[in-house]
């Protein structure tokens, strides 16, 4: 059966939706008749070396639009047109996701690009400190997160612009709703001074137990500075999210998550994780972008974006991220 929401009428800009039988009927014809289209798209391509794809007539429409993509997205790589920042989200990394509950990225910023975040990071923290507004914590108070970076600079707003963002959360919240999948938790900049303490191994899922089994939060952590065994590297329990329960008393075996400057680290919301203590003499920094599921929002979101954001600032976001905002 078909049926639907305000969403959809919202979005197609109409009053009324016709029928199911008219809608599906509708929907078939459209896909008959670009389906033939694709086709012919396919066999412009398919004689470049990435035609992998030898059951073209058996996909569906949405699968003959993801077999046309690929193709297209690869031979832009194999022409330098598209250059690592956009790398594809791989089905080794999806599972890699699913099993362990996170994932590292090793390369995705550019050096350039992680100078200049990493400049403006600690001038917000420094400036944040002197004027006495610095939210601290731990031991001598030498953790600090920077919060409501979308109102702080341009520059952090087009991390969450990234197309490989967007393709990691479209499948972590991946649902057969029409509605959007995911909105913005938090995004925030996680500071670990030198000789910051270790913190306590927790979630970022805030439900009662058991927890669901469906996506709640994921974290997409943009790293600034080399994760290494000593400065305080994020330790994840392997597979504890699929416990469906919060830390209590355990004493699980943890993995570091060691990368360098400019990769991705990435973890599921019901994942066993803690900061590491930093025993080295510089900070250990990172911005961490929390998204969550849309139907938990008030649940799974830790800042009210439209109480932070000033008028100016909602009005020069993309339609995009006004949407992921709320």
């Amino acid at each position: 059966s078909w049926f639907s929401n305000h969403y959809l009428k919202d979005s197609l800009g109409v009053d009324f939706l016709p029928t199911e039988l008219v809608i599906n009927k509708l929907i078939q014809e459209y896909e008959e008749k670009h389906k033939k289209d694709l086709k012919e798209l396919y066999s412009s391509l398919k004689y470049s070396s990435l035609s992998r794809w030898h059951n073209f007539d058996e996909l569906d429409f949405s699968g003959a639009i993801d077999c046309i993509t690929k193709m297209v997205v690869g031979i832009l790589r194999s022409t330098g047109e598209i250059i690592d920042v956009d790398k594809e989200f791989t089905d080794e990394q999806k599972k890699k996701l699913d099993s362990d509950g996170y994932l590292l990225i090793p390369n995705v910023l550019s050096k350039k690009k992680v100078d200049a975040l990493s400049k403006l990071t600690m001038l917000i923290a420094e400036q944040e400190r002197a004027a006495g507004v610095a939210y601290t914590y731990g031991i001598e108070n030498k953790l600090q997160r920077v919060y409501n970076l979308i109102f702080k600079h341009p520059l952090f707003v087009e991390l969450l612009e990234m197309p490989l963002v967007n393709e990691i959360l479209r499948y972590h919240f991946r649902a057969p709703h029409l509605h959007p999948k995911y909105v913005l938790s938090s995004f925030l900049a996680n500071i670990i001074g030198a000789g910051g303490d270790e913190d306590k191994l927790h979630i970022d899922s805030a439900v009662p137990e058991p927890l669901p089994p469906w996506p709640i939060r994921l974290n997409v952590n943009f790293l600034l500075t080399d994760f290494t065994k000593d400065n305080g590297a994020t330790l994840c329990s392997p597979g504890s999210h699929k416990l469906c329960s919060i830390p209590s008393g355990e004493n699980p075996v943890l993995e570091k998550l060691i990368a360098p400057r400019g990769s991705l680290a990435i973890w599921n919301g019901h994942l066993w994780h803690k900061s590491g203590a930093n025993h080295t003499d510089q900070p250990r920094f990172s911005l961490n972008a929390g998204f969550g599921a849309s139907y938990l929002k008030e649940m799974s979101t830790e800042e009210e974006h439209l109480v932070v954001i000033d008028e100016e600032t909602k009005e020069s976001l993309s339609p995009e991220m006004r949407l992921l905002v709320g």
